[in-house]
């Protein structure tokens, strides 16, 4: 399917009945869509809320509604619910954020000595360029920001407490909702902040559903158009995968698929499962996150890591276009890497490396 021009994008907006003003780029086109499909929902959600009357139903409808402040987990310490926007119940996060007690410090970083214990410190920037700070004791913490079902990033800002970037819901645009610290994977949430549904409660049909007026078909082709990316697990029993990686260029902290291994005639797993592609990124392995590494870390994670191995890939439609023209099927000699001991110095190969 070819990729959108930006004229196509606006012209698509302007034919759902949306508008295009101010759309300059093409991100700029998806977060009009978002904005487009949050009033909406909210319109629908007034409108259900509206026609509920009874005990009965207001005893229902509380309890769907969840607590503010919840912090109900499981016997991990893992969220047991779903983590909702307090102000339109966008879903946020379903489960695995873990709750975690911070009395101070810096996000990302060891506690310091000095900051108060009332909690760790939310600094907000302001139009005239203070700051308004708020102090929160309980947070959600996710390994990165792929643990979201749905979520909004701000930019990241030079705060007192260094670069941080902060959660926003995606739909109507609530925040800061928590942090995250440049060079840190992991993302928290003020508990507080958010309110907690009991997760039966939760409908994946009405959280997750496509906008009134959008079909299911048009959003497919936005985001193969490069509006949006996807992620997919694979599941390897094999130790070696037959993948070649490879740091992205221009983007620190993120490695893309270079191209498939062979080995005396015989291809990798990674190309005959048939599901990754070059330009592909993985962003988990087993768990851990890999945003913020390079190549030679990741796969380390990968090599490392105990069989069977699961990795978790992003893919959006212009991320594999610059390397080998985005190929499927490009293909190399396998070549073996080595893992790094834990206190080894060790310098990156003249090209990319293989698992």
């Amino acid at each position: 399917m070819a990729e959108l021009s930006l004229g196509e994008m606006t012209a698509q907006l302007e034919r759902m009945g949306i508008g295009s003003e101010g759309c300059m780029t093409k991100e700029d086109c998806v977060a009009r869509l978002l904005e487009f499909k949050a009033a909406l929902d909210a319109k629908d959600r007034a409108g259900a809320g509206a026609g509920a009357d009874g005990e009965a139903q207001g005893a229902h409808g509380a309890a769907a509604a969840g607590v503010q402040g919840g912090r109900r987990v499981d016997g991990d310490g893992v969220n047991a619910g779903a983590l909702r926007c307090p102000r339109c119940t966008a879903r946020l996060v379903s489960r695995k954020a873990t709750l975690v007690e911070r009395a101070g410090g810096s996000a990302g970083g060891e506690p310091g000595g000095e900051q108060p214990a009332e909690g760790l410190p939310l600094a907000v920037p302001l139009p005239d360029g203070t700051w308004e700070e708020t102090r929160h004791r309980w947070w959600w913490r996710l390994a990165d920001h792929n643990d979201f079902d749905n979520v909004a990033m701000s930019h990241f800002h030079d705060t007192p407490h260094g670069r941080q970037r902060y959660p926003l819901c995606p739909e109507c645009m609530l925040g800061p909702l928590g942090l995250q610290t440049e060079g840190c994977a992991e993302v928290l949430l003020a508990c507080e902040l958010l309110t907690q549904q009991d997760l039966a409660l939760a409908s994946d049909a009405q959280d997750f559903r496509a906008p009134p007026g959008v079909d299911v078909g048009t959003l497919k082709h936005m985001m193969a158009a490069g509006m949006g990316s996807v992620t997919f697990p694979v599941t390897f029993a094999e130790q070696r995968l037959g993948l070649q990686i490879q740091d992205v260029e221009g983007e620190p902290g993120a490695v893309e698929v270079a191209a498939f291994t062979e080995q005396d005639g015989v291809l990798g797993p990674a190309e005959l499962c048939g599901k990754i592609q070059v330009g592909d990124r993985p962003v988990r392995v087993n768990g851990d996150s890999c945003l913020g590494l390079d190549y030679a870390a990741v796969l380390d994670l990968i090599i490392g890591a105990a069989r069977p191995v699961t990795i978790v890939f992003e893919r959006g439609a212009t991320m594999g276009a610059r390397v080998q023209g985005g190929s499927a099927g490009a293909r190399v000699a396998h070549e073996e890497w080595a893992p790094a001991s834990p206190d080894a110095a060790r310098d990156p190969p003249p090209g990319p490396p293989a698992s």
